[in-house]
């Protein structure tokens, strides 16, 4: 770990500064225990990249309530606006070991600028990490994507780093987990912890909340509010002889200037894992999950409930099960945003997932689909549903609104939406959808070699104000321009136009 920056284990890099950049291997078994295995276990498998043809694009329909609709994806437009794209990581650490450089998160300031955050068991230039523990990093980079500067900060002890957000100013907002102490703080059994921090625009630490008082849960999501609010989800737990098992989800509400708690609510549930949080223009809560809370039963505990929360009084206003849209392969949602009405957008894919304890497992198998969605904000009701995919196997990862409301969407392919995309070249893609659901056009892009990856590390998608598209993800192999010599686990960013 690195030496104290304002009283913390942190350190600054700035742009100019070159990273080895590496790749990845055909054929992984990634198995991700976010958190030191207290949140979701992903299990990843896919298939080796060998024979990975043209797959025709498919739309599944049917007639009635609870039948997704595969109107408007019959054939999906290729496009071509990449403008540029990033790859950064370290390559190798002693002993011939590959890092995990894990990218969890991209937010955009107002300016166009792009943050990354992510967590990496290996040292950037200018940082130590003797331990080779995991460490939070957080890294800006301007509209064209040069790198502006680049924070570590951990405790020598495991810190992961699940999510970030940022203000209207430009400040950076991260949530993390420890099982060390900062300064200031103590942990002498070990625990694992909530980490808040924020950091201004040029990634100066301006504070640090280690939420011993929360040691019974994850921070899974964060998010801001239109007047600065920072809402974190957390993951409540509850522990026996036989382990831990979900015990619902702790929303919390900071002051975003002085990061002083300003309201917390449990919502107690023995079968609900919380993935994942937003919020509107209201300040209301929207949340992804998987089971039921009380007063909103799921008839498949296994199946999505997206709930809707009043911001000021922590009241649910709705709670909307997925259980009707689940085919014989199951469902998970891994993405959220909202419109400008309030309305919810979602995303995520077919797959077989089996809830054991406070673990999910997650098997997207060649069938998986992609699955999008977009409720009602007043009733949580669905307006379309879209079931998509190649038929090698599809997933969607993450989910974006632009400022006209269309409806972006980022993940991960086997097969082809259109011509003139390869595999195994182009598995990362993004798919574009008006908001009525009609889709506008999908773009595969990478490398050859994918990254099985975490429910947060799979592709990340946001929209600046311009209305371009920023993509970030992880990948064994090397992009265009960059090296991977060790098939080292990296991270890449990519720009989009409209």
């Amino acid at each position: 770990m690195g030496g104290y920056n304002d009283q913390f284990l942190m350190h600054s890099k700035n742009a100019g500064d070159s990273y080895e950049m590496p790749g990845m291997k055909k054929s992984i078994n990634f198995v991700f225990a976010r958190s030191m295995a207290i949140g979701f276990i992903v299990n990843l498998s896919m298939m080796v990249l060998s024979g990975c043809g043209g797959a025709s694009m498919s739309g599944k329909t049917g007639p009635g309530p609870g039948v997704p609709d595969g109107s408007g994806v019959a054939g999906f437009q290729a496009a071509s606006t990449q403008q540029w794209v990033q790859q950064f990581g370290l390559g190798s650490i002693p002993n011939t070991q590959a890092p995990q450089n894990t990218l969890v998160g991209v937010a955009v300031d107002s300016q166009g600028n792009t943050i990354v955050g992510a967590y990496t068991d290996g040292a950037y230039p200018g940082f130590s990490d003797s331990s080779f523990s995991a460490e939070d990093v957080v890294a800006k980079f301007d509209p064209t994507g040069k790198q502006l500067w680049l924070q570590e900060i951990g405790t020598g002890q495991g810190d992961f780093l699940t999510g970030i957000a940022v203000d209207a100013g430009g400040d950076t907002y991260a949530i993390a987990t420890t099982s060390g102490a900062f300064p200031g703080y103590s942990n002498p059994s070990g625990t694992q912890q909530g980490v808040i921090f924020k950091l201004d625009p040029n990634g100066k630490l301006l504070w640090l909340q280690q939420l011993s008082a929360l040691s019974e849960g994850n921070p899974q999501s964060i998010a801001i509010t239109s007047n600065g609010d920072v809402i974190v989800g957390f993951q409540s737990l509850s522990f026996s002889a036989s382990g831990a098992s979900p015990n619902g989800f702790l929303l919390t509400k900071l002051n975003g200037a002085t990061g002083q708690s300003l309201k917390q609510q449990s919502y107690a549930s023995n079968e609900y894992t919380l993935e994942r949080l937003t919020v509107d223009g209201s300040g209301n809560i929207l949340i992804i999950g998987n089971g039921g809370l009380p007063g909103y039963t799921n008839t498949n505990p296994s199946a999505p409930l997206v709930v809707k929360i009043d911001g000021s009084t922590g009241d649910i206003l709705w709670g909307q099960s997925l259980a009707s849209y689940l085919t014989s392969e199951g469902m998970i949602l891994f993405g959220i945003a909202t419109d400008s009405q309030g309305n919810v957008v979602i995303g995520g894919a077919t797959a077989t997932s089996t809830q054991t304890g406070i673990s999910l497992s997650y098997d997207p198998a060649p069938s998986a689909q992609c699955i999008l969605a977009k409720l009602a904000s007043t009733t949580g009701s669905a307006m379309w549903v879209k079931q998509f995919g190649t038929g090698a196997g599809d997933q969607i990862y993450s989910v974006a609104v632009d400022a006209s409301d269309n409806v972006l969407a980022a993940g991960t392919t086997l097969g082809v939406f259109a011509s003139p995309y390869t595999q195994p070249q182009d598995l990362d893609f993004v798919v574009k959808f008006t908001p009525g659901g009609q889709d506008t056009w999908v773009q595969q892009f990478g490398n050859g070699l994918i990254l099985n990856v975490s429910v947060n590390g799979g592709p990340q998608v946001v929209v600046d104000t311009l209305g371009n598209l920023l993509v970030g993800g992880g990948t064994q192999g090397a992009f265009s321009g960059f090296s991977n010599p060790k098939n080292a686990v990296e991270m890449f960013l990519a720009k989009f136009g409209p």
